[in-house]
Formats: C-alpha cells, structure tokens, sequence
C-alpha cells in the first residue's frame, strides 16, 4: 500500500507523493498464490465469465462480479439509438452511492489479466525496482485489476484533496464529457452486436441538464477526420447488451480520459479499454458504469511531469521528479497488452479501473481543441 509523504515547497503548496512501505501488507486476502479465474491471459472474457452486472452491486446488476455479461446471441439493433454522456465519474475513494472509503477502488474495474494476485504470486510480472509485490497486490474484489485506485489515486489526492470532486464539477459544469452514441438501441435488453462510437464533449459553455434536451459539441481531437462522426478514433463495432447491460465489446480500443484538477488538465490514455454499464428500462440514462483498462507506465508519468510541473515548478526539479516517477513505476502490476507476464518480465503498466453515470445527450457541434499547454519543465530557449 502506498502512503502519501507530503513535500513542503517553497509556495507553500502541499504536493502527495508515494511511499512504499516495506511492512505493508495486511489487506492481502486469504489465497496462497494466484489462481487461474478460467481467463486466456490477456484483456477481454475469461471463460468463465458470469451473467452478472459490471461490478458492485447496483440497479440492474445481479451482484459483484469481476467480468461483464457475455454477448447472447444475434440480435441486431432495431431502434432509434441513443446517446448517453458520462454525468459522474466514480475515482475509486468512494463508493458508487458517494460515501468516502479507503477500499471502494476494490469495488471499481474488471478482473483483466484472469488472475487473482495477491503478495504470494508466482505467475506475474515483476515489479520495478524497487516495488513490492505486498504492496501492489492484492487484487480488488473477485480479482479486480486496479493499481491506478489503490496506489495512484491517494498520491493525486494528495495533489488535490478534492481531487475527485474536481473532476466531477468539470462535468457538471459544461466542461467535458465522454459521449457515447450507440446505433439502433432499441426496447429490447438484448442486442448483439450494436455499433458504439466514443467522442470527447468540447465546452458545453453551461450546466447540462442531463434530460435529454443538451446538445453537447464534439472535440476534433475524437475524430480522424474534422467534422466527420463516423471517423471517431474509438469505435466499438462489436458492443452489445445483454440484460439491460451494455458491453464495449473486446477490442484494442483507446479512451482519451481527462482527468485534471485545479484548472489544469491532464489525459489519461487508457489502452485496451473495457466498459460496461446497466441501461436503465427505457434506455435513457445507465448507472453502475465501469471502465477498465491499462496506463502504459512510461505514458503516464510523461504526462504526470507536465501536470505536477504546472501545478508547481518547484516539482520540475530532476531529482524531485524523478524520485515520484520512479514512485510510479513501482505500482505496475500489469503489462501493457492487458497479460499478467511472467517473473522474467518487469511489469510495464498500471491497471485501472473507474466508475461512472450516464444520461441521454443529443450531440453538438463540432469543436476544435485547444492547443496544447507547453510542457512547463521544458528548459527555456537558449537556457
């Protein structure tokens, strides 16, 4: 378990890092070594994969399971289609009915690499130097994969004690949302498959009302081709529900995730993303939503630099960086195609896994991204 140690910088401001501390172990469950959950390895449905919800218990769910529903059998879509935006995201320090709990990220995320892990593992990749087994495992319920909640998001809150209510006032507010326009949804609470494409939400430019009547704008930076829907950089061809629950499908597909605080923004690219959540009975809105996938470790603290650097140059310092990089990498418990690996291989990304709601939304416009902020750890000119 990571415990957060608290930099005085010069401006007074108060930056988490990570700690890891040798004689933490005491949340491992009662499994000697990790055992095969019927998965192939690798990002995707394990054969034993049950008929339950998302994960946690929530309407429309059957109880905590750490795989999504398999996909029924054919049933092409035969309806108008909806599109349902993200109107709450769940970080993992609460559960999905808000209350705060330092063990709700075990509730949040799917079992990716078909292990349950704990400190006596064997078959894993191994962590970076200087990492733990004790303190990056165990997994979360029923073999959830989730380093990110566990051992990432006390640092970030650390950052920003209100982080995740950040986060949150950024969608309510207009200022971003993930937009999920799903094709030919209609009555039925079984489809398979149905077409699903993912775009960024530009500047609503006010509160949304979340019922159907917002018209939110697309970011450009979604698509490959501007102005171009049908271009979406995350198509999800393969999606399908099953009971009223909605599944991404399989895929290679990338979530562009952004996920700052106090103004300044920070993207967290999620590869071999995995979401699900339970439609509500007309199909206007979901809840229990999850998003499970893996940061690639290098990927993320290249985009953690900019982010503590523009929260306070005092962090731009090589050695202050680096000692919190090198904090890191040691929270891999996973390699990067989504596999557990083996101990011959250093583990090279973080899982994750999040929450979220969902409401209907017509979509907007198009919108052009801002252009990027310069890296504030970048030596100046001639410097």
């Amino acid at each position: 378990m990571l415990r957060p140690v608290l930099l005085t910088l010069a401006a007074a401001s108060l930056v988490a890092a990570a700690a890891l501390d040798a004689g933490c172990g005491s949340d491992v469950r009662d499994h000697s070594s990790s055992s095969s959950d019927g998965g192939d390895g690798g990002v995707g449905f394990p054969s034993s994969a049950s008929s339950t919800g998302p994960g946690g218990a929530g309407p429309g769910s059957t109880g905590s399971g750490a795989h999504p529903p398999p996909p029924g059998p054919s049933h092409p879509g035969d309806g108008a289609g909806v599109v349902l935006a993200f109107s709450k995201l769940f970080l993992g320090d609460t559960d999905r009915q808000g209350a705060k709990s330092a063990s709700a990220w075990k509730q949040f995320g799917f079992d990716i690499d078909g292990k349950i892990s704990t400190e006596a593992s064997t078959d894993l990749c191994a962590p970076a130097q200087g990492g733990k087994k004790s303190s990056v495992y165990p997994d979360g319920d029923s073999g959830i994969d989730n380093s990110f909640g566990k051992n990432l998001l006390p640092i970030l809150s650390g950052v920003s004690a209100d982080y995740s209510t950040q986060v949150n006032e950024s969608i309510s507010g207009g200022h971003f949302t993930i937009l999920l326009d799903i094709a030919q949804l209609g009555a039925a609470t079984d489809y398979n498959p149905l077409s699903t494409r993912a775009y960024r939400g530009g500047e609503l430019g006010l509160a949304p009302k979340f019922d159907g009547s917002d018209a939110w704008p697309v970011r450009a930076d979604s698509l490959l081709n501007p102005g171009d829907l049908a271009s979406a950089k995350l198509q999800m061809p393969s999606s399908y529900v099953t009971g009223n629950t909605w599944v991404s499908g399989p895929s290679d597909a990338v979530l562009q995730l952004p996920l700052g605080s106090n103004g300044l923004d920070m993207t967290f690219t999620i590869h071999h993303v995995l979401l699900a959540m339970d439609l509500a009975p007309d199909h206007q809105s979901a809840t229990n939503g999850t998003i499970s996938g893996v940061l690639d470790t290098e990927e993320f603290i290249a985009e953690l630099k900019k982010f503590a650097g523009a929260f306070s140059p005092d962090l731009c310092s090589e050695s202050t960086i680096e000692s919190i990089a090198n904090q890191m990498r040691q929270t891999s418990d996973i390699m990067i195609d989504g596999t557990a690996g083996n101990p011959a291989q250093p583990c090279n990304a973080i899982s994750i896994g999040l929450g979220f709601d969902a409401r209907q939304m017509q979509l907007g416009g198009f919108q052009s991204a801002p252009p990027p902020a310069p890296d504030p750890c970048a030596p100046s000119p001639g410097g």
